[in-house]
């Protein structure tokens, strides 16, 4: 890949050839405003990446560096610019709580532009058919990275943009139909992609303390997810960008079937079966009626033991691991 030499606020560097100015500026530390922005996809419909190409102002996200390129990402016409496009999409954008409006990138970048941030209307009409999705339309600036993340990323194909021109463009599901009797397969991509935070959103979400890096518990596959953990518990989950396995996506149970961490019924200490006690379903009895606690070094010993056993008698072609 060749490489061409580009002005950058002013500072000479050296750009690949074919990358976008949001990338080269990132790769640089240079942090450019995005809502629309999907890694890997073309999107640029909300123009809030806005910079000066050569005293014209183009969206950084879909233009792709040349050689003597003069870039400014910050100057008063960028932002006279990038305040004109928040002010328009505020237009059209309301939440129903502070927790909301906290979480909204639009919001925040209205403060940081000198704006007020969307208004607080609690009783707007939202769509909650969904067990784990809230869809709030007010809240929606028709950004379409739901879009992109259910069809194009999870080629699931539930969310589309339905209607042309005005206020009847609208973000649907399936033929405009409520989105909890659609084919969603409750991925919470779509939640994920959502700079908003609060047109589609978790039903219950809160606010954590903290986030947690770790790997997702449930199949082999390996997906890296981020917990998100408040007095001690998970209170929502989501994927880590970071993991190669799954880059930053996840399914149902990845997603949303993280409550049985905070069971008072889920196991933390290993058990053996008892003695004399045959193989087979409860049937109503306790689990402690079958099996006892052990510590970690007596289970592995016996495990530990019963494969010894295997390779003793079948050969160690007989253990799969």
């Amino acid at each position: 890949m060749g490489m061409v030499k580009v002005l950058l606020n002013g500072k000479e560097v050296e750009a690949f050839e074919g990358e976008t100015i949001l990338n080269l500026a990132r790769r640089y530390g240079i942090e450019i405003p995005t809502l629309c922005y999907y890694e890997g996809f073309a999107n640029g419909s909300c123009r809030i990446c806005i910079v000066e190409v050569n005293g014209r102002l183009m969206p950084s996200c879909i233009t792709k560096v040349s050689e003597g390129m003069r870039i400014e990402t910050e100057s008063t016409r960028v932002a006279e610019a990038r305040k004109t496009l928040l002010k328009l999409l505020l237009k059209n954008h309301t939440h129903r709580s502070k927790e909301e409006q906290m979480r909204c990138r639009i919001c925040g970048y209205a403060v940081k532009y000198g704006l007020e941030p969307a208004p607080i209307i609690p009783s707007v009409k939202v769509d909650d058919t969904h067990p784990a999705i809230l869809f709030n339309p007010s809240a929606c600036v028709m950004c379409r990275k739901c879009v992109i993340a259910c069809g194009v990323d999870q080629n699931n194909d539930v969310i589309a943009v339905i209607g042309r021109g005005g206020s009847g463009t609208r973000v649907g599901f399936d033929l405009d139909i409520p989105m909890g009797m659609s084919s969603c397969v409750s991925c919470g991509a779509c939640v994920d992609a959502c700079p908003t935070g609060g047109a589609l959103m978790e039903k219950d979400w809160v606010p954590a303390d903290k986030v947690i890096e770790t790997t997702c518990p449930y199949c082999g596959t390996g997906c890296q997810v981020e917990y998100g953990v408040r007095d001690g518990k998970v209170v929502w989950a989501r994927g880590g960008a970071y993991g190669p396995a799954n880059e930053g996506k996840l399914c149902v149970k990845g997603k949303f079937g993280y409550q049985y961490v905070n069971s008072p019924e889920r196991l933390t200490k290993p058990l053996i079966r008892r003695p004399g006690v045959p193989k087979g379903p409860l049937n109503g009895r306790s689990i402690h009626e079958v099996f006892r606690e052990a510590t970690w070094e007596e289970a592995l010993d016996l495990v530990a033991s019963k494969i010894k056993e295997i390779i003793s008698k079948y050969g160690p072609a007989a253990i799969g691991v």
